[in-house]
């Protein structure tokens, strides 16, 4: 099932430690962001680019949606296919059909 966007999402090609520190800015806001992407968690993943993206968006979502709530210093990019279903071009899977509701609007 797709949500509908638009959708928050990292750019490719970020470095690692700016991903982390979008993961740990918005974990500041919204600790059950946080929550959902920890090991074990629903949503885990081992892709930093997947845990950022959905806590990106999960702050957009909360948060916006405004295109300024989309920044995170030039790291992020709104996108309005829906990242559930995208492949390529830095719009990774995110997440299960468990944590649709969490990361499509």
């Amino acid at each position: 099932m797709a949500g509908k966007g638009p959708w928050c999402v990292a750019k490719p090609q970020i470095t690692r430690e700016a991903l982390q520190a979008n993961i740990d800015y918005v974990c500041g806001f919204a600790g059950w962001v946080c929550d959902k992407i920890q090991k074990g968690a629903p949503c885990y993943s081992t892709s930093i680019i997947r845990q950022a993206s959905y806590a990106m968006n999960a702050y957009f979502f909360v948060f916006g949606p405004k295109g300024i709530d989309c920044d995170f210093n030039g790291t992020a990019r709104i996108v309005h296919v829906d990242p559930m279903f995208a492949t390529g071009n830095g719009m990774a899977r995110l997440c299960g059909s468990f944590c649709g509701a969490y990361v499509s609007g």
